[in-house]
C-alpha cells in the first residue's frame, strides 16, 4: 500500500512523462497528456542493438519500417490500481481470520498476559482458564481448521499474485529478479538492462493530426517520450493529504450495534471507496488540467478553447468507431472527416462524475444512518460493559445478573427492533441495485456490461481489440468553436481535445462495476441468510451455541440449555441474544444463557404473561 501511495503521489507531484515531438506545431502539454493516456511503444528489432550505433538513439528505438513489429507499453497507467488491489488481497486472509476466530484467544486469556495482576487475581484467572479448557476439551478442532484454511488462503494468494503480476507485465516478471541480478554483475559494455523490457525505457509514439476538412491530409508526428518525473507542480501536496478527509472513516468503531458484516461493507468499505474516488477526481481537476485542446488555428487563446470545450462538451462520430486508427483519414478512435449527415455523440457526463460519486457515497451511508437513528443503542446499553476484559469477578457477576433480569423482564418485546434492522438490510440491498441502474443510465447504457467487456479486452489480441473504455470515456474527442473573423463573418474552428481526466474515470468505474456486483451478490446472500434464521429454529440454536463455544461432545448441558431457550424466544429475542453473543466472551455468554434459562424455568405461564405486560409498561428501564 505504501508503494501504491508513492506511485500515485509521484504522478501528481511531478509529471509522469515528458515528450519531445519532431515538430513544434503541438503544444507541450497536449503531446505529454496524449502520449501518457494512449501509451507509447518500442520496436523489438532494436532490442539487441547497441545504443548510438546503426541509427539506434535509445534501447528499442530506431527508424521504423511499415513491416516492423511494435510493442505498446501502457500498463504503467494501471500500476497504482494493481498495487492497491494486491495490497487489499494480502489483507483478506487476515480479515477472514478476524471474522471467524471470534477473539477466542484474547477472551480465554482473560488478561493473564498482563504484568499488573497480583497473585490472587492471577490464581483466580488460572483456575477459570483450567476450568474452561477442561469443559471445552475436543471442541477447538473447527476453530483450528479455520486458521489452517486462512494459512492456505495466504499461500494461494501469494502464488496467484505472482501469476497475475507476471501476466500484467507481459510475462517479464517471472525472471525479473534473476535477470536484474545478472545485469548488475555483467560487463557494463555488453549488458542490456532487463528493467527496460519490463518497466520501459524512453518510448515513442505517433500522434495523428487532422480535422474534419477532407482537403487536410492526415499526418503523423513522431515523438520521443521519457517516462519519469518532471518539474513538481505542487510540492506541498501529497496523495495522503488529498485523501485525508475520508481517513477518519477508516477507523473501525468497536461500539456494538447488532450489525452484520455485509451491512458494514455498505457504509464502511463502499462509502470510503466511492468518497475517496470522488475526492481523487476532484483533486485531479485542480492538480492537473482535465482537458487539453489543440485548435486548427492559433487565433484562439489556449485557455479559452480549453474552458469552452470542457463546459460545452465534446463529441465523437459513431461512423468511425470500428475503423482502424491511422487508416482512411481516422486520426483517433471515433474521429475523422465530418459530413453534414453524420450522427454525432456528445460526451459531457464526465463533468458530472464527481457529483454522481458524491451522491452515491451518501446513498450507501443512508441505511446505516437510519439504523443508528432507530436502534437506540440497544445492544451497547444492554451489554453494560460485559465485553470489557478489565472487569473483576464480582463486577462481572453483578452485570450478568442485571442482564438476565432485563432479558426476562423484556422477553418478547424486541421484534420491532429486529424488524427495523431487517428493513435496513433490505434498504441496503435495494440501494445497490438502484445505484447499478442509475450508473448504467448515467453512462448511456454502457455500464451494465462494462466489466466483462474490459476483461475480454485485456485478454484479446492487441492487434484486433478495441478498448471498450473508449466508448464510455473517450480520451481524444472533437470540439467546435465559433468566432467572428476580420470581416465580421462567423468562422468555425475545430479542435482536437485530450481528456486526461477520463484516464482516471475509466478505471474508477471498472473497479466500481466489480465492487457493486460483488456487493449486490453478498447482500442478496445476506438476505437469504436472514430468511433462514427467521424460519429455521435449528439454525438459530446453532448460532447461539457457536457464540457460547459449545459445539463439542462434552457440553451436553449447555446444548440442552440452548435447546430449551429457543422455543421460548421470539425472533427479536433471539437476534438480541445473537448480537450480545458476538460481543461477549464465550464463558460470559454461556453463563448468561444458563442463568436466563434457569430464571425463565422458575416462572409459570401466568407469571410470564404478567412479566410481558410489565415489560411493555416499563420498556424504557
Amino acid at each position: 500500500m505504501g508503494c501504491c501511495i508513492l506511485v500515485t503521489a509521484t504522478q501528481y507531484i511531478g509529471d509522469p512523462i515528458e515528450c519531445m515531438p519532431d515538430k513544434d506545431s503541438i503544444p507541450q502539454k497536449v503531446i505529454d497528456t496524449y502520449c501518457y493516456i494512449t501509451s507509447t511503444y518500442t520496436i523489438p528489432r532494436y532490442y539487441d542493438q547497441k545504443v548510438g550505433v546503426g541509427g539506434v538513439p535509445h534501447w528499442g528505438l530506431g527508424p521504423e519500417l511499415p513491416e516492423d513489429e511494435v510493442i505498446y507499453h501502457n500498463y504503467y497507467i494501471w500500476v497504482p490500481y494493481m498495487l492497491f488491489i494486491q495490497a487489499i488481497s494480502f489483507y483478506i486472509p487476515h480479515w477472514v481470520w478476524k471474522v471467524v476466530q471470534t477473539d477466542k484467544v484474547n477472551t480465554i486469556l482473560m488478561g493473564l498476559d498482563s504484568q499488573s495482576l497480583n497473585e490472587s487475581e492471577k490464581k483466580d484467572k488460572e483456575r477459570l482458564l483450567v476450568n474452561y479448557l477442561e469443559l471445552h476439551l475436543h471442541t477447538h478442532n473447527l476453530w483450528a481448521a479455520k486458521y489452517i484454511f486462512c494459512e492456505i488462503l495466504s499461500f494461494v494468494n501469494v502464488i496467484v499474485q505472482i501469476s497475475i503480476t507476471n501476466a500484467f507485465l507481459g510475462g517479464e516478471f517471472s525472471e525479473y529478479g534473476p535477470e536484474a541480478v545478472r545485469f548488475l554483475w555483467a560487463d557494463p559494455e555488453d549488458r542490456a538492462d532487463p528493467m527496460y523490457a519490463a518497466c520501459g525505457a524512453p518510448g515513442r509514439t505517433v500522434v495523428p493530426l487532422g480535422f474534419d476538412k477532407p482537403e487536410v491530409p492526415l499526418t503523423g508526428l513522431d515523438s520521443l517520450c521519457c517516462p519519469g518525473r518532471g518539474a513538481p507542480r505542487h510540492p506541498d501536496l501529497t496523495m495522503l493529504e488529498v485523501l485525508k478527509p475520508v481517513s477518519t472513516h477508516l477507523k473501525l468503531s468497536t461500539k456494538p450495534r447488532g450489525e452484520g458484516s455485509v451491512f458494514k461493507l455498505h457504509y464502511r468499505a463502499t462509502f470510503v471507496f466511492i468518497m475517496g474516488c470522488c475526492i481523487l477526481v476532484t483533486a485531479t481537476q485542480y492538480i492537473g488540467d482535465p482537458i487539453e485542446c489543440m485548435p486548427d488555428k492559433d487565433s484562439i487563446p489556449q485557455n479559452v478553447i480549453d474552458t469552452y470545450c470542457y463546459i460545452t462538451s465534446t463529441y465523437t462520430i459513431p461512423r468511425y468507431y470500428d475503423q482502424k486508427v491511422g487508416v482512411g483519414g481516422v486520426p483517433h478512435w471515433g474521429l475523422g472527416p465530418e459530413l453534414p449527415e453524420d450522427e454525432i455523440i456528445y460526451h459531457n457526463y464526465y463533468i458530472w462524475v464527481p457529483y454522481m460519486l458524491f451522491i452515491q457515497a451518501i446513498s450507501f451511508y443512508i441505511p446505516h444512518w437510519v439504523w443508528k437513528a432507530v436502534q437506540t443503542d440497544k445492544v451497547y446499553t444492554v451489554l453494560m460493559g460485559l465485553d470489557s476484559q478489565s472487569l473483576n469477578e464480582s463486577e462481572k457477576k453483578d452485570k450478568e445478573r442485571l442482564l438476565v433480569n432485563y432479558l426476562e423482564l423484556h422477553l418478547h418485546t424486541h421484534n420491532i427492533w429486529a424488524a427495523k434492522y431487517i428493513f435496513c438490510e433490505i434498504l441496503s440491498f435495494v440501494n445497490v441495485l438502484v445505484q447499478i441502474s442509475i450508473t448504467n443510465a448515467f453512462l448511456g447504457g454502457e455500464f451494465s456490461e462494462y466489466g466483462p467487456k474490459v476483461v475480454r479486452f485485456l485478454w484479446a489480441d492487441p492487434e484486433d481489440r478495441t478498448d471498450p473504455m473508449y466508448a464510455v470515456f473517450p480520451r481524444v474527442t472533437k470540439c467546435k468553436f465559433w468566432k467572428y473573423g476580420p470581416s465580421g463573418t462567423v468562422q468555425k474552428h475545430d479542435a482536437l481535445c485530450v481528456l486526461a481526466l477520463n484516464i482516471i474515470n475509466e478505471k474508477i468505474y471498472v473497479m466500481l462495476w466489480f465492487w457493486l456486483v460483488i456487493l449486490s451478490i453478498l447482500s442478496g446472500l445476506a438476505l437469504l441468510y436472514r430468511l433462514l434464521t427467521i424460519f429455521s429454529s435449528s439454525t438459530r440454536a446453532r448460532l447461539l451455541r457457536q457464540h457460547g463455544g459449545v459445539l463439542g461432545p462434552n457440553t451436553e448441558t449447555t446444548r440442552d440449555t440452548v435447546d430449551r431457550l429457543i422455543p421460548r424466544f421470539q425472533y427479536g429475542d433471539w437476534y438480541l441474544m445473537h448480537s450480545l453473543g458476538k460481543s461477549m466472551g464465550n464463558l460470559t455468554f454461556t453463563d448468561v444463557l444458563k442463568a436466563l434459562e434457569k430464571q425463565l424455568s422458575r416462572s409459570s405461564p401466568d407469571d410470564d404473561e404478567k412479566t410481558l405486560l410489565h415489560g411493555k409498561a416499563f420498556s424504557s428501564v
